[in-house]
């Protein structure tokens, strides 16, 4: 693994680790437009309000989904923190959870990049 400090090209694995919606929705999309189409982007928070969080696994899948992305799996990075994996969305399939749902159009695929803000389709 390689650790930088900036993004140059695109990426098979991202993490970002974040205590607050608001860095969320800022960090996120900025990673999203640097994976590569198969590609993992796994965003970190700390469990249980800890570090004064307003992030909880409801709001990190509704905020990846806003951003355009699905998640796939989640874990205990340790007893502090949570992880959650999301990808880019399979063109023609729609992503459906309690915490929120994403229609993906194939003509959309490549042409429109969600930015922070934007309303998910549904």
């Amino acid at each position: 693994m390689e650790l930088v400090n900036e993004l140059d090209g695109p990426f098979d694995y991202l993490h970002l680790f974040v205590v607050t919606q608001a860095g969320m929705r800022r960090d996120f999309p900025t990673l999203r437009e640097h994976l590569r189409p198969g590609g993992m982007l796994w965003v970190s928070w700390p469990k249980g309000g800890r570090h004064g969080t307003d992030l909880t696994m409801r709001s990190v899948i509704a905020i990846g989904y806003d951003l355009g992305m699905v998640e796939s799996v989640c874990l205990r990075v340790d007893d502090k923190w949570a992880g959650l994996k999301f990808t880019h969305p399979k063109p023609g399939k729609t992503y459906h959870n309690s915490f929120g749902t994403l229609r993906v159009d194939e003509r959309e695929i490549g042409l429109r990049r969600p930015v922070p803000g934007d309303v998910p389709h549904s």
